[in-house]
């Protein structure tokens, strides 16, 4: 029933290219880049009440910017002139992305901030972090690293703190 060519029998044939598959599948998921149209960058906000006497309802959002060094920059879906503006409420990590209009390889440059509401009685995070986008030619086409750095150093995530504080009456 199994014919025998050169390359061996057809189930042979089968079987390599499944195999081959699978191979490239895993070599594929273990690669340290992403693919140019998954190029993510995650931020995460800590939000804390270090003090509420009236008990009463927070506001526990608050609004980000991620800005292009260069506003024709690639940026996520959204953006106004080279600015992507989102919210995070409450103790949430999020992905900003993915950005998928890269088109050539190169270095491209961000800065993610939170922006002060001027509330009274909250806390602000004043960090300003600089994402950099790396664009390469990689075996399957364009391929992305993202670095996010806190004054020069890199750091596995954007991290915000936000907190609200209101003194006790005396």
């Amino acid at each position: 029933a199994y014919t025998k060519g050169k390359g061996g029998t057809r189930m042979q044939k089968k079987a390599k290219g499944m195999m081959a598959a699978i191979l490239l599948s895993i070599w594929m998921s273990i690669l340290p880049v992403h693919g140019a149209g998954n190029a993510v960058i995650p931020v995460n906000q800590t939000f804390t009440v270090i003090n509420n006497p009236d008990g009463g309802t927070l506001n526990n959002t608050f609004t980000y910017t991620l800005k292009a060094d260069v506003p024709t920059d690639p940026m996520p879906a959204g953006s106004i002139a080279g600015t992507y503006t989102f919210t995070i409420s409450g103790n949430q990590t999020i992905n900003i992305g993915p950005i998928n209009s890269y088109t050539v390889p190169g270095t491209y440059r961000y800065k993610l901030k939170q922006t002060s509401g001027g509330m009274q009685y909250y806390g602000y995070d004043a960090t300003e972090y600089e994402v950099i986008v790396t664009i390469i030619n990689g075996a399957l086409g364009l391929e992305s690293k993202v670095a996010i750095k806190k004054n020069g150093i890199k750091v596995p995530i954007a991290g915000f703190m936000a907190n609200y504080n209101k003194p006790s009456p005396p």
